[in-house]
């Protein structure tokens, strides 16, 4: 796969039926998530080891967000608008509001801000996970 140059890139859009855009903007600790209702997309899960690695925190702009984690002591499903807060040593994913089927998809036009410590980490995965839907087209 060869990779393209996107140091000036501020968005990156994936296609049906993960659809989404996501939005680096000027402020370096802050990128903004968009999917239409129908999309499959999701922030998989994952592990936080620290300050430096993966988000501090998700805030809901529009729709409702579902937010699951867990560490040694057991774990959480929350849904609904709001800030969630997340400290290292748990497991988290996050998305949309969705139908219960297997794969289900989004149910309302939803978007979030998310807060990292340095956004040069989320562009690299961004980069390589659109090319690498891109290529599967």
């Amino acid at each position: 796969m060869s990779r393209t140059t996107t140091t000036h890139a501020t968005t990156f859009s994936l296609p049906a039926p993960k659809q989404a855009d996501l939005v680096f903007s000027s402020d370096p600790a802050l990128i903004t998530v968009s999917i239409p209702r129908g999309s499959q997309w999701r922030m998989p899960l994952h592990w936080h080891f620290g300050d430096t690695l993966g988000c501090i925190s998700v805030k809901g702009l529009t729709g409702n967000l579902h937010v699951y984690w867990a560490d040694e002591r057991g774990s959480c499903d929350r849904l609904g608008a709001g800030t969630f807060l997340f400290k290292p040593g748990k497991v988290e994913s996050w998305n949309s509001a969705r139908d219960s089927r297997p794969g289900g998809s989004c149910t309302e036009d939803w978007s979030v801000a998310f807060v990292v410590p340095d956004q040069n980490l989320y562009r690299s995965v961004s980069t390589t996970i659109t090319l690498r839907v891109l290529s599967e087209c």
